[in-house]
């Protein structure tokens, strides 16, 4: 299948509404956004995007990206000028991918701005009402709830039914982030607008069972199934013990994580190793086949597994990779790498 992603970081301009109170953002982030706007490339759009289907593909991670990626890319315009841009489908086709490159462009503003790391953010269930937020993000025991929204016109409109919903949904802040994307050859611009200021707390073990959902589906992705298994294994344990995780911090899994007929492939950024299973079939994990031989594929950073791998529930709340993208991968803060490697190089990992 072709693939119109390009490599270039871009970048996207972003006005902020006087009524938004900047007080839990990261000053330098926030000066920097205002001032430069937004910076990203087309893979950490579709990676960020992919949150927008945490509920309804809640047990594949893998799903979600390539949902993520079908939606966006078809209508993504690689035409120079350093911003975003969007070709027009029909009426139908672009509601549905404004909404999902809304998403992409509201969660990585918010990871950036409120300095959370993407392992915290997450889609909020319905609740039974029209009337509820998108998402919330998770930091030193506060809960932020952003609100997304894409548009092709009528970014007032959006503004005002964000402004209803915070009225109606039991949330003490609250941040609206709206993405105008045109369709006609101009670049998107995102609104941030409007959030309430007094946070609740959230407690100790709510934070790591969040976490340890978070990853048990990264590593699965990945290609880690009995990294999973076990991680699935102690939060429906600790679910029943009434989301008690004392019994579960620093108790190593005893499990062999090399799989008979599997290459663990180690792809290098900056210092670190990301790693992915690969077998002789590809059927482990996200390997998904593009155009001529090449190959996307998940991989978990090797840091964050072996934390896993130990339960150190302190060391994973505090752990956070720092990266710039490249062009090439999209890293998240999470330990999460999404790239594309060549033909030649999927061949050598599925053939060691």
């Amino acid at each position: 299948m072709p693939i119109n992603i390009n490599a270039r970081i871009k970048n996207i301009e972003v006005d902020f509404d006087n009524s938004v109170a900047s007080t839990h953002f990261n000053q330098n982030t926030f000066q920097q956004i205002k001032t430069r706007g937004l910076f990203l490339t087309d893979l950490r759009l579709i990676h960020c995007a992919s949150l927008m289907y945490q509920s309804k593909l809640s047990h594949s991670l893998s799903g979600r990206i390539k949902r993520a990626l079908l939606t966006i890319e078809p209508s993504l315009l690689n035409n120079g000028n350093g911003g975003f841009t969007f070709l027009s489908e029909d009426t139908e086709l672009d509601k549905t991918s404004s909404e999902v490159i809304g998403v992409g462009f509201a969660v990585h503003l918010m990871h950036s701005l409120l300095e959370v790391n993407m392992n915290t953010i997450n889609k909020i269930p319905v609740n039974g009402t029209k009337k509820r937020c998108d998402f919330e993000a998770l930091k030193n025991g506060t809960r932020f709830i952003f609100e997304s929204k894409g548009r092709k016109l009528n970014v007032s409109g959006a503004k005002e039914e964000i402004r209803e919903q915070k009225t109606s949904y039991p949330a003490n802040v609250k941040y609206g982030v709206v993405t105008n994307i045109p369709r006609i050859g101009v670049p998107c611009k995102i609104y941030v607008t409007d959030p309430e200021i007094e946070l609740p707390k959230i407690n100790h073990d709510y934070q790591i069972i969040a976490l340890l959902n978070h990853y048990s589906k990264a590593a699965r992705l990945a290609g880690f199934s009995r990294l999973s298994e076990k991680i699935n294994n102690s939060f429906d344990e600790m679910l029943q013990k009434q989301n008690s995780t004392r019994k579960f911090e620093a108790q190593s899994f005893d499990y062999e994580d090399n799989n008979e007929g599997v290459y663990i492939k180690k792809i290098p950024v900056l210092n670190e190793s990301f790693n992915c299973y690969f077998s002789r079939f590809l059927e482990v994990g996200l390997k998904w086949r593009l155009k001529k031989g090449n190959v996307l594929v998940f991989a978990l950073e090797e840091h964050i597994q072996r934390i896993l791998e130990k339960q150190d529930f302190e060391e994973m709340l505090d752990y956070s990779f720092i990266n710039e993208d490249e062009g090439g991968y999209s890293v998240l803060s999470d330990g999460t790498l999404v790239t594309i490697i060549s033909k030649e190089e999927a061949w050598e990992a599925m053939h060691k």
